[in-house]
C-alpha cells in the first residue's frame, strides 16, 4: 500500500449498509415466495415495486459517504459527487451534517455523517472525532502551501440514475403482467 493509499480515509455510517442488506435479503425471501406461489408472471409484475425498495436503500442509506485524500475531499451524496480540493475549502462545520465552506461562498453538505446526539454526560461523539480528523487534514493542506484551489468537480451518479430510471420504466409497465 502507497502512502498516497494509507492518507485516503472513508467517512461513513456503517448503518447504510447493514439496513440494505437486511431489507435486500427480506426482499429476495419474499420474490422468491412470489415465484413459488404465484409463477414469473406474477413476479415480473411485483418485483420493480420490491426492487425499487432496495435501490432507495441503496441510493440514500448506503451510497452517502465521505472520502478524505492528500490533495481533495470527495462528498458522495445520493445522485451527485463532488470532489473539492482542500485548498479550496475556508471551513468545515457540523450541524445537522457536515458542511463544507468554500472560497466562493458556497456550502457542499455532506448526507454521510449525522448530527450530533443530545448527550446530559457531554460525552464526545463519534461524528466529533471525524469533524477533528477532517479539520486535522485541513490544516495540514493549508500548512503544506498547497495553492491549487482548482475549482470543484461534479459528477452525476449515472449508475444509480440509471438503474432508478430503468425500474420507474418497469413499474409503469408493471401491471401489463400477467
Amino acid at each position: 500500500m502507497s502512502a498516497e493509499d494509507s492518507s485516503r480515509r472513508i467517512v461513513r455510517p456503517v448503518t447504510g449498509t447493514v439496513w440494505l442488506v437486511v431489507v435486500a435479503v427480506v426482499v429476495v425471501i419474499l420474490l422468491a415466495d412470489i415465484v413459488l406461489r404465484g409463477g414469473w408472471a406474477m413476479a415480473a409484475r411485483f418485483a420493480p415495486w420490491m426492487l425499487a425498495v432496495i435501490w432507495i436503500m441503496w441510493v440514500f442509506f448506503d451510497r452517502p459517504r465521505v472520502i478524505l485524500e492528500a490533495d481533495a475531499v470527495e462528498v458522495r451524496n445520493p445522485l451527485l459527487a463532488t470532489r473539492i480540493p482542500w485548498s479550496a475549502i475556508e471551513d468545515i462545520t457540523l450541524r445537522w451534517q457536515v458542511s463544507f465552506h468554500l472560497a466562493g461562498g458556497s456550502d457542499v453538505r455532506a448526507w454521510a455523517t449525522t448530527a450530533r446526539r443530545p448527550h446530559r454526560s457531554g460525552a464526545a461523539q463519534p461524528v466529533d472525532r471525524e469533524l477533528e480528523i477532517m479539520r486535522e487534514r485541513l490544516e495540514s493542506a493549508r500548512k503544506a502551501g498547497e495553492a491549487d484551489a482548482a475549482s470543484l468537480v461534479r459528477v452525476w451518479a449515472w449508475p444509480e440514475i440509471i438503474s432508478g430510471s430503468a425500474l420507474i420504466l418497469w413499474c409503469a409497465v408493471s401491471p401489463f403482467f400477467g
